[in-house]
Order: structure tokens, then sequence, then C-alpha cells
């Protein structure tokens, strides 16, 4: 049943496309043009944590406009990916991304001369971590998709650094890897569906998607890995948490097989991860790895944070619990029915590669979770739970969020801040995701600025799930801002309108099934920085329809 509300949703913009004529936001990869705006405006009005982390960017050594570019080559050698394509990709990304929040050219113009550096490689070895190596490419994917409009970005510059990605880069990544951990097949993926959104390939885009989501490749498209592996009988190499197993090629069995990178194979449904029993830095590597891809399918329209029940979510929580606190498995099953996150139990399970059976979550790097820097990344999920994801069970998210903000307050590096093993993160979530309470979603293209008209179609989207009845709204300076109201109903109604901790205000709507336009008699406060007007139906309002409002 529609409501009242569900009914305002027919006059919003759906970031979800058909599959035959998907159009893409841009920019899109790692953050909106909302992300952006709203950075700005908060790091405009002094809030923290934006400030202190725009701070931190701004005085990087990532991001000095003055430093130099090194000469690249043509060549990627296996093992110094770091030192040539994520020294590159991390530099142009943050550059690239404080010329998105100050306009300064002198980050514009460092940005393309590292991202130009990068793109003349001719011959990548197809070496077996090159799916992990190269998927890195995606911090320059998002570097380019940030400048991918500067004029200072020459035309046959842009061209080779997309023939690049299109001819070198995807031929080794479109696969991820069957045959490893599955980290390593999601760095692959999500330098894959980098490079979608920027190339505008839907092809490329929905291959990433069908893959990891278990569905069969595109008609038009190549299959992906076939299966089962061919796998020893007895293990090689065993020890307390894990057993290794021989493997001799793959079965063609099964076309499509899907691998450990799969959302349904890298987290079980108890919420457990794939990694569980290597150490505990390679799983919340994985893990934030999805969530950063998820990220990148969510701006453009797609729900993978939902998927199989809120999955990652439950992938988080899991890995908090066990990291964060005293928590050791209840018990032990090779079927993974029988584990549940409630129930404690432990799944064994045979790993989709073949290569590993998991006995026990290991120990090594227990609790660590800001050694490596990932837990960065969280911001991002931190920001999906504000949006109300998985509402009901996220006491060991929340956990591990207080745990890091914690650590950051007693001296720690700034939670926006590139991580220690920085070439592998985008970073600076504390800056372009974090969200208050009172934080609703953003429309995609960028938030409305008052005075000004607010349009009905640019409330706040949230793509994939119910229209929230608010707009986010970036002011100047703290005032109170007469409001209009422009709506259409067949009855009379009574709407209430309030900003922030502002008191509320109602206006009584008299019907006007046509066009009518009403002033309130009292103005609404809104702060300086980024906001959100939210407002609801108190009484009446049948067949409402809300056209949008005007703050003077």
């Amino acid at each position: 049943m529609r409501t009242k509300r569900g009914f305002v949703a027919g006059l919003l913009v759906v970031a979800a496309a058909t599959a035959a004529a998907r159009t893409f936001v841009h920019p899109g990869i790692d953050c909106s043009q909302a992300d952006i705006d709203r950075a700005r405006a908060m790091e405009d009005a002094g809030r923290e944590p934006w400030a202190s982390s725009f701070a931190a960017l701004r005085d990087c050594r990532t991001s000095d406009p003055g430093q130099n570019v090194p000469d690249y080559g043509t060549s990627l050698i296996p093992d110094r990916c770091n030192s040539t394509l994520g020294h590159a990709g991390r530099r142009a990304h943050d550059l690239a991304l404080l010329w998105r929040l100050t306009d300064d050219a002198r980050y514009a113009s460092k940005a393309i001369d590292f991202i130009n550096a990068s793109s003349r490689y001719e011959s990548l070895d197809a070496h077996g971590s090159a799916p992990l190596d190269y998927g890195k490419v995606f911090l320059l994917c998002e570097a380019a998709e940030l400048m991918r409009d500067h004029p200072g970005w020459a035309a046959e510059d842009r061209a080779r650094f997309a023939r690049m990605l299109r001819e070198r880069f995807y031929p080794i990544l479109k696969n991820g890897d069957a045959g490893r951990f599955g980290n390593q097949g999601l760095f692959a993926l999500r330098g894959v569906l980098a490079m979608a959104v920027f190339l505008e390939d839907e092809k490329m885009y929905d291959r990433v998607w069908r893959y990891l989501t278990a569905q069969p490749h595109r008609a038009d498209d190549e299959p992906y890995e076939s299966g089962p592996p061919k796998v020893s009988s007895v293990p090689f190499e065993a020890d307390a948490f894990m057993e290794t197993f021989k493997i001799g090629g793959r079965k063609s069995d099964i076309a499509d097989y899907g691998y450990d990178e799969q959302l349904r194979h890298y987290i079980y449904a108890n919420g457990q991860c794939q990694e569980s029993s290597r150490d505990q830095a390679h799983v919340m590597a994985g893990l934030f790895m999805y969530v950063a891809i998820a990220e990148t399918f969510w701006l453009q329209g797609d729900d993978l944070y939902g998927a199989l029940d809120n999955r990652i979510l439950k992938g988080l929580e899991w890995s908090f619990r066990y990291n964060l606190s005293t928590w050791e498995p209840t018990g032990f099953t090779d079927a993974e029915g029988d584990a549940t996150f409630e129930n404690g139990i432990f799944y064994r399970a045979r790993h989709r590669s073949g290569r590993w059976r998991s006995l026990a979550p290991s120990p090594k790097l227990r609790g660590a979770l800001g050694t490596e820097g990932a837990p960065r990344e969280c911001a991002y999920a931190h920001y999906r739970v504000r949006m109300g994801l998985g509402e009901s069970s996220v006491a060991w998210l929340k956990k591990g969020m207080d745990e890091m903000n914690a650590r950051s307050a007693s001296g720690g590096e700034t939670w926006g801040a590139p991580p220690h093993w920085y070439y592998e993160w985008s970073g600076w979530g504390t800056l372009m995701k974090r969200r208050t309470a009172w934080m609703s979603g953003d429309p995609p293209n960028g938030m409305r600025k008052i005075p000004g008209l607010i349009a009905a179609k640019d409330a706040d989207v949230n793509p994939a799930r119910d229209i929230k009845p608010s707009f986010t709204v970036s002011a100047r300076e703290g005032r109170g801002y007469a409001l209009k109201i422009a709506y259409k109903s067949s009855s009379s109604a009574e709407i209430a309108f309030s900003c922030d901790k502002s008191p509320p205000i109602s206006i009584t709507l008299p019907p006007n099934p046509t066009r009518g336009i009403v002033k309130s008699t009292r103005p609404l406060a809104i702060p300086a920085g980024a906001s959100v007007v939210r407002w609801a139906i108190i009484a009446g309002g049948a067949n409402f329809r809300l056209l949008g409002i005007q703050l003077d």
C-alpha cells in the first residue's frame, strides 16, 4: 500500500536505472557530489570531526601540491605495485579530493600529473597475485573520477588512461581470483567496478554485480570461472586453525561456479568470514573491501548492503565480537545451517577455492584493528547503519566504532587520515562519510543550497529503500529562514517542519487539488553548515503531494 509519504516518492529521482539503459552518477565511486558538498559545508562551519580530518588531509604528505611526480615507466613489476601503482594512486586520490573540496588549482594540476604519469603501462605481468596487485588501480580510477570534468585534463590524456584500463588492467582483473583467499579477488573486482563507473561501462559494472550476488553472467559477456576445483583427498598441511589441500586445476562441470569472493561464500550466514582461520588483519581487510564495493553500488543505485539479509553488517558484527571481546565459539559444525550468530557455533567451512578448510578462528592479530588501518573504512559502514540498515542488531558494530574513536582520542592517528598501509584504502572516511544522528540520505548530485527553492524531486534519495521525507541543505549562516510550501491536496492538511534540534513549526494547508502555496507565520531556524530539514504530516492530507519548499 502506498502511504502519503510514499506518494511523494513518485516525484523523486530514483538513481537505479534499468539494465538496458543505466545512467551513471558522477562522481560515484567512493564519494558522491553530496558527500563533497557536506564535507565542505561542515569544514566551512568548523564542525568536528570534519574540520580536523580536513586539516589532516590538507597537511598529509600525500597531498602536497609541490611534490615531485616520478617517472613510473611503462611496466609494472610484480611485488612492486605499492611503490608504483599504489604510490601514484594514493597521491592522485588525495590531491583530487582536495581540489574538489577547495577549488585550489594547484591540487588539480598535480592530481592530473600523477594520473598521466600512471597511464603509460604497456606490460603487466600476469603473476600469481596479479589480481590483488593490479586491483589497486581503483585509487587511480577514483582520482580520475573526481577529475573527469576538469578542463586541464587533456582529452588525449584521458583517452590514453581509459584505453590502458580496458586493454591492460581489465583482462587480468575481470575474473577476480578463484585460487586464493577472498580478499585478493575483492581487490581485483573493486578495481573493475571503479573502472566501470569511470568508463561508464554497463557490461563491466554488471559483471561485478552479478558475480558477487551469485547470478549467471550476462548473455553478451564472458562466463566467470567454472568449477569445482580438483582437490587432493587429504590435506598436506594443517594446524589448529586451518587445513591446506593441493589443487590440481578446475573442472568445467559447473559454469559460473562462484568462488570465495562471492558474498555468500566470503561472509557465511552466521557472519563468520571466509578468512577467519587465517588472521584477523586479512579478515578486516576483506570485510572493509566489501563495504567499499557496496558503497560504490549504493551511489549508483544498487543495494549490496542489504543483500542476503544485511550480510555485510553481520560480517562486521561477527568479527568485531571476536576481536573486541573475550568471546570464543560455543561449538563447531560442518553444516553452515547449524551455525548462527546467536548460538555462537563456528562453521568449519570448506573454501570454494578448494585450498583450505577452516577449523577455528585464528587469534593472530586479534584485536589489533588499528594496525593495518582497515577500520578507517568502517566510516562507510557507520554511515549505512545511520541509514537504518540492520537497526535491530548493531551492538558489536557500535562497540567497534567506540573502540576506534577511543584510540583516536588517546593520541592515535586522526581517524579520517590514510591508514598505515595506505596504498590499499581510499581513507578519509571521517571527512567524507561521517553522519550524525540527524543526517539523512543525500540526493546523489549534491545538496540544496539556501536561500533558494528546493523542488520535491530534489529531496533526499535512498535509491534502494523508501524515500525519507527530508531535504539536506547547506546554509552559509545560521538564522531563521522564511518558509513557503508548494503542494497539492484534495483536503486540508497540517504538516510540521523541523531542522536539527530547532523548535518545529506547523503549517495548516487549505484544500487545493491543483496547486497551493502557503507561507509559514514563523521562520524555521537552520544552523550554519549541512543540515536536514524534515517534514511530517500531522493531520489530514488525503492525496497530499509536496511540490517543493522555498527558504528565504
